[in-house]
């Protein structure tokens, strides 16, 4: 089915991090690409959001504003979720 090989470079660690995820989906490093660029065809786009914006997402600034709010939460550190909560609501 595939008659072309292509070549490009990563770092070993996110190499292996993808590895295990593929693995855990039942597919190789090589299929998972291949699904990736199926998309990217048909789609005829990326098939994910890319942005040159940085800035945190709507939940991340919900939890600064958060934490902004509630100066406390710097305290921890904190063992369990309970703690936290504990903290806020004090």
């Amino acid at each position: 089915m595939y008659d072309t090989a292509i070549t490009f470079r990563t770092n070993s660690k996110t190499k292996a991090s993808a590895q295990k995820v593929f693995s855990s989906l039942g597919m190789d490093l090589s299929t998972a690409l291949n699904i990736f660029l199926a998309k990217a065809v048909r789609t005829k786009s990326i098939p994910f959001d890319v942005s040159l914006d940085e800035r945190p997402n709507g939940k991340t600034m919900e939890a600064i504003d958060e934490i902004y709010n509630h100066p406390e939460m710097t305290e921890g550190p904190y063992k369990t979720k309970e703690e936290i909560l504990e903290a806020l609501h004090a």
